[in-house]
């Protein structure tokens, strides 16, 4: 005995059948998002490696009106760098548990280390050159919040599987 179906109902059950056949088919492998992810990491690691380098650099001399322009033109330069980071790291996913672990690590250094830029921008703001020594201790607290938050993040980008030269 057959059962009549109406045009309607059989168009939706076979669109239903092959959408589910299809996502079925096409569905990637675990592990394509965690190498998608290490790649970006990789990418991204990149952009930002030689701005984080010129960072300490440009902020040594923050007496000077010149020296103060340098290290806001760094400051802003590596805060960009490390917002596109954290942007194009947060699209992505990762399947085992030690990837999504260090993926959380990872996109927290990089916003603890933007953390520290905002206070060393408040700082920069702040700083009065007729009275450098309260200045420079906030300063300095910056930067060691920043040189923390990157070795956080260089420690997370080994957990992630990608080598960081010095």
């Amino acid at each position: 005995m057959r059962l009549a179906l109406t045009s309607r109902t059989s168009r939706s059950v076979f669109v239903a059948i092959a959408t589910t056949t299809a996502l079925g088919v096409a569905s990637a492998p675990a592990g394509a998002s965690d190498t998608s992810f290490r790649k970006v990491v990789a990418s991204q690691e990149r952009t930002v490696k030689p701005v984080a380098a010129a960072f300490p650099d440009a902020t040594l001399d923050v007496a000077s009106a010149v020296g103060r322009e340098r290290a806001v033109s760094a400051s802003d330069d590596l805060t960009s760098a490390l917002r596109r980071l954290r942007k194009a790291t947060a699209k992505q996913q990762a399947t085992t548990a030690r990837l999504r672990s260090a993926r959380k690590q990872y996109l927290r250094a990089a916003q603890d280390a933007l953390d520290g830029l905002a206070a060393f921008d408040r700082g920069i703001a702040a700083f009065d050159p007729a009275a450098p020594s309260k200045g420079v201790s906030a300063l300095k607290a910056a930067r060691a919040r920043i040189a923390a938050a990157f070795a956080k993040r260089a420690h997370e980008t080994r957990t992630i599987g990608v080598a960081r030269k010095a």
